[in-house]
């Protein structure tokens, strides 16, 4: 999942950077209201925090603007305790969810988790599968055969873009959108060693990944009756 943080405090951006990147959220930091909305008008974000108490600019007009570029967009937004009539304002002009400060990182995973977990209910995701490969997207755990693989954060984060996309061809493209930020210098080209890489952690006779020339990967299940 891929989140975007508005945040004009570097100390701020580099705690919430670790708790999401924990959680195995791709994370973008901005710093002002027109990087924000940048921001959205070339990437696909799942979610975006906002920081109610930023000094530049009118935080409650940007809200209603994130809101315009993304409507579906899910917002937490973040304020001290002296800001409890902005995050008010904040919930009538479109956020979803709210953290007073001092923005504890445990606290911000039991939001983001409860999201997660809604949004997986609604469609009844709560476990990516595809034959013997399974990604639990609470826990992030991933199994194979019930065997639980060790993988990197950016590993799991490719296999859910493939597991989300089970038998449909996913383009290289797409994969980094989703696991690079923007400061990322890595690009498409190296997706292939993370698909190298979990091949190898989860070979299985069930389960291929196919590498389509020119176009991407695509992962399926194999039926070894049908195959013979």
């Amino acid at each position: 999942m891929r989140a975007l943080l508005l945040e004009d405090s570097l100390q701020l951006q580099a705690i919430l950077g670790i708790a999401l990147r924990d959680m195995d959220f791709t994370v973008d930091c901005v710093r002002s209201i027109n990087d924000a909305v940048d921001a959205l008008k070339f990437e696909n974000f799942d979610i975006v925090i906002v920081d109610l108490d930023m000094r530049n600019g009118d935080i409650l007009s940007t809200l209603r603007t994130l809101q315009i570029h993304c409507k579906d967009l899910w917002m937490l937004v973040l304020a001290s305790n002296s800001g409890v009539d902005m995050i008010t304002a904040a919930m009538d002009y479109g956020a979803h969810d709210f953290i007073l400060k001092p923005i504890q990182p445990r606290e911000l995973r039991l939001r983001l988790s409860t999201r997660v977990k809604t949004e997986s209910t609604k469609k009844d995701m709560s476990a990516l599968e595809c034959g013997p490969l399974k990604l639990n997207q609470m826990t992030r755990v991933v199994t194979l055969d019930g065997r639980e693989l060790d993988m990197t954060p950016r590993e799991r984060t490719v296999l859910e873009v493939l597991l989300r996309n089970k038998g449909a061809t996913v383009s290289k493209a797409f994969i980094a959108s989703r696991i690079y930020s923007f400061d990322d210098e890595a690009g498409p080209a190296a997706i292939q060693i993370y698909v190298h890489r979990i091949r190898k952690k989860a070979a299985h006779p069930n389960l291929c990944i196919h590498t389509v020339r020119g176009a991407g990967y695509r992962i399926s299940e194999v039926n070894l009756e049908q195959a013979g």
